[in-house]
């Protein structure tokens, strides 16, 4: 995927037009079938659109990703991974980390193996439901990574998700949460963008949309 290109993006919506169609439906607070959270646990092709349309805008912020303070540790834990280059950068920059492990819907399973071949690292894949909160092994510790995931989850489920990453996380290791996040007050058009993008998930995915800063603070000051 080029840096500058939108051809994957343009089709990743194109796949969501019959979502699209009956907005009155969706924005009454119906459960629809064409919804995210639906859609890429059940179809694998419109869980690959959606990594390649990622991959497009995940170009700026993978740098970003891969230079964070990563702690020494055995196992990276990349929740809600999608194409795994995120870990894959981690793993081939050294930072520390031996190997990872991306949790995602089923679907992801062949990116984050072509993710592992071109890079060469040893990254591997879990299919989990990331919402039923029973992922991870009794005795994982982290780092644990939620990189541009959080609005993909309900308010209501993000706090829990948090929680059981917290409650396992070791004093030593890192729970780092990249997303991003905005302002009632902020009328910058950068702030405006970011609305816009939210009122986009609460159509797309069941109960969606991006916090706002009050909201991940107050998050993360209940996780202490």
């Amino acid at each position: 995927s080029h840096p500058t290109s939108a051809a994957a993006m343009i089709r990743h919506e194109w796949a969501q037009r019959a979502l699209w169609t009956d907005l009155d439906a969706t924005l009454r607070g119906s459960r629809r079938s064409q919804q995210q959270d639906r859609t890429l646990s059940e179809d694998p092709e419109r869980l690959r659109l959606l990594l390649d349309a990622m991959l497009e805008v995940d170009h700026g912020v993978i740098d970003t990703v891969a230079t964070m303070p990563w702690d020494e540790a055995s196992v990276l834990f990349d929740v809600a991974g999608g194409h795994g280059r995120f870990s894959g950068e981690i793993l081939r920059r050294d930072c520390g980390v031996d190997r990872a492990v991306v949790i995602d819907f089923a679907g992801a399973r062949s990116p984050v193996s072509d993710t592992a071949t071109a890079y060469g690292v040893p990254l591997e894949f879990r299919a989990a439901d990331i919402t039923a909160l029973d992922f991870l092994d009794r005795n994982a510790q982290g780092p644990f990574l939620l990189s541009r995931c959080l609005h993909n989850f309900t308010t209501e489920s993000r706090p829990a998700l948090l929680d059981y990453l917290m409650r396992r996380a070791s004093p030593e290791l890192s729970l780092i949460v990249i997303n991003p996040s905005w302002d009632w007050t902020d009328a910058r058009p950068r702030n405006g963008a970011i609305a816009e993008f939210s009122l986009y998930m609460a159509v797309n995915a069941y109960g969606g949309g991006v916090p706002t800063r009050t909201e991940v603070l107050d998050l993360l000051a209940g996780l202490g």
